[in-house]
């Protein structure tokens, strides 16, 4: 991801600086360290794909990537319970076929 120089990559700059630990704190207290910072890497890659869409005011702009930080974690564990139930589909397969 290249941030551009000017207005908008000064401002995505400064928006990154100021937030990343708060996106950060928020994620790790709903998700384990090991995804936290995925997670929150892909919320700032979003907010740079659609910087034109996230609000101006700090505490609005704070909501809008808390809101995007929350579907990638809900993403996460949608993914990790259909991982879940594949392992346990494919157990029951494998035991019922050797056992």
């Amino acid at each position: 991801m290249e941030v551009r120089s000017g207005p908008v990559g000064e401002r995505f700059s400064e928006l990154y600086r100021l937030e990343y630990p708060l996106v950060y704190r928020f994620v790790l207290r709903r998700t384990d360290a090991a995804h936290a910072e995925d997670i929150t890497n892909e919320t700032f890659a979003i907010a740079w794909q659609k910087f034109s869409d996230i609000p101006r005011h700090p505490e609005q702009a704070r909501a809008w990537l808390y809101a995007v930080a929350r579907n990638h974690i809900l993403r996460h564990w949608r993914l990790d319970s259909r991982n879940a139930a594949l392992q346990v589909r494919l157990a029951a397969n494998y035991c019922r076929a050797k056992c």
